[in-house]
């Protein structure tokens, strides 16, 4: 294909109608003489569709409006162009058009990242592979749509960590709930929560590929915002369960848009990447939401303000994050439904397959209690250690407001170490076993966890320490258990191993809120630590034994 300045015609009318009708430029394309198509130059895709290749970067060129176009109109009418064979209105020199003797019905001619499509209608039109940096992106995908879903992952995260983080200001502020029984409480809390997301998570998935996933994620933060706005009007328990179950409902929109946009985003080469990055801007979310919105509440205080009206006014900043957040996602991410939707197993199948796929692989089983633990070590994150610290620095007279201050120092160390900590594990995870690496990760969960039992005073010399064991524990966990499933669910059933993966996570959250917010009130504050600690060192233990019995590397 060749660029050329020539006197004002439609000359490449004379092949695909009118492509071209500005006065002076035109593309001429003659891959085998005047309007036809040599069969063995096209090429059928996984689609179906024929691709004539070429190798001529000008029309790259000059479509995206770089080297190889002078004018720095084209690309923009370029773009703006259909071009319609016979009889089309496509511009003013349409009648001149003459129709292809041989036109294929449906092709893609490709040059560069630049793509020419030709539909089913007999249109010509031009589809451009965006990068987000290094990140290739799907065909469709710009780079606002891109980093528009990484703004939105940073929120998201930064705002589950944030109400977790602001359950246990509330349930002292605004509800005075003894502390021997606020164990009991966060569990129901977070158990009522998982609850509602897993009956919800299904048909958010299926009107998500009915009517977008635009306006389902931007529903999502709406429903959060108005989440937050409820929140600090609750003044008992039942009014609290109430507005958690409804903020749930939010959570489990935006939770479940984060996993499907990053799913449909990035180019299978460029997957893993997005994963990363995602994960790091979801990492700094969490810490940045805690650390600024945790601490606001004692600056506020000191200010003149009581607990109460403290935590209303940064829970309404929290709300006007989510409706900001919101519009971007509205005017950011990509418009439309998917081109391609996967059918829906149902439950009991899902769970059929997914078994039998891992009674056949020993490495799959390790897989799922990987995915079983590391969401437990969210919770105790979370909810736990943020209860403890701030019930400790209560006992030791501060304030409301003052405890939970001090509480955000130890949960933003154990976040900041994780996100550090995150970059050597994954550089150690392409060198050696994955079976192997999660063995490491459980013990390292394992000790941390175990030590966190014993160290809950935010003032301790230890509580550093113990942060970042915990933060170490935590990451180790999560990065494991999706790397030891993505590599051990076999293609032809990930779906349904993936599932059964989700479901053990979703059991991880339920022990953990219901048995550790139990032991919590009944035995002791660092129980729910002792309790994840020893489930960390038990899937050690199997993870051992799957490799002594030379089931630990892929087959």
């Amino acid at each position: 294909m060749r660029w050329c300045q020539t006197q004002e015609r439609a000359h490449l009318t004379r092949y695909y109608g009118v492509f071209a009708p500005h006065s002076r430029w035109r593309g001429e394309l003659t891959p085998a003489g005047r309007g036809k198509v040599i069969a063995s130059l096209l090429e059928r895709g996984s689609d179906g569709a024929a691709r004539v290749g070429l190798t001529t970067p000008g029309l790259a060129g000059c479509l995206s409006g770089g080297l190889g176009c002078t004018n720095p109109g084209i690309p923009g009418r370029f773009a703006a162009l259909r071009a319609r064979s016979a009889g089309g209105q496509a511009g003013p020199q349409a009648g001149r058009a003459r129709k292809l003797r041989r036109r294929p019905t449906r092709g893609r001619i490709a040059s560069g990242n630049v793509q020419l499509r030709l539909d089913g209608d007999q249109s010509l039109s031009p589809t451009i592979d965006h990068r987000l940096g290094p990140i290739r992106l799907a065909t469709g995908y710009t780079r606002w749509n891109a980093t528009t879903y990484l703004l939105a992952a940073f929120t998201t995260i930064g705002m589950l960590a944030f109400v977790s983080f602001i359950q246990p200001y509330l349930l002292n502020a605004n509800l005075n709930v003894p502390a021997g029984e606020q164990g009991r409480a966060l569990g129901i809390l977070g158990f009522s929560n998982e609850i509602v997301s897993l009956l919800l998570v299904a048909p958010i998935g299926a009107l998500a590929d009915k009517i977008g996933r635009r306006p389902v994620y931007s529903v999502g933060f709406l429903w959060l915002a108005a989440g937050f706005f409820l929140y600090p009007l609750a003044r008992t328990f039942p009014q609290l369960l109430a507005c958690a179950l409804f903020f749930s409902v939010g959570v489990s929109a935006a939770g479940c848009m984060l996993a499907t946009v990053l799913a449909d985003t990035p180019k299978e080469e460029s997957r893993g990447l997005l994963v990363g990055v995602t994960g790091f801007c979801q990492g700094v979310g969490a810490t940045l939401a805690v650390l600024i919105l945790g601490r606001l509440p004692q600056r506020l205080a000191a200010g003149g303000m009581d607990s109460v009206q403290a935590g209303r006014v940064t829970l309404t900043i929290a709300a006007a994050l989510c409706l900001l957040t919101a519009l971007i996602c509205w005017l950011g991410l990509k418009k439309g439904t998917p081109s391609r939707t996967g059918k829906q197993e149902p439950l009991s199948q899902l769970l059929r397959t997914g078994i039998d796929a891992a009674r056949r692989n020993p490495r799959i089983w390790f897989a799922c209690l990987l995915q079983f633990v590391s969401f437990a070590d969210r919770i105790v994150i979370g909810t736990f250690f943020s209860a403890r610290l701030q019930q400790t620095a209560i006992a030791n007279g501060m304030t409301v407001a003052e405890a939970a201050a001090m509480a955000t120092r130890p949960y933003v160390i154990a976040n900041a170490s994780g996100l550090v900590f995150a970059i050597f594990f994954g550089l150690m995870l392409d060198r050696v076993n994955r079976v192997t690496a999660g063995v490491i990760a459980m013990a390292i969960a394992g000790i941390g966890y175990i030590a966190g039992g014993f160290v809950g005073d935010p003032t301790s010399d230890w509580i550093v320490l113990v942060a970042i064991l915990l933060g170490l524990g935590q990451i180790a966990a999560i990065i494991a258990s999706q790397t030891v499933l993505g590599q051990e669910a076999p293609q032809d059933v990930r779906g349904a191993v993936f599932g059964l993966a989700g479901i053990c996570a979703s059991l991880g959250i339920l022990f953990t809120t219901s048995v550790g917010g139990a032991l919590y009130d009944l035995v002791g504050k660092g129980s729910p630590f002792f309790l994840i600690g020893g489930v960390n060192i038990l899937i050690m233990i199997f993870g051992l034994s799957v490799l002594r019995s030379g089931h630990g590397r892929p087959a």
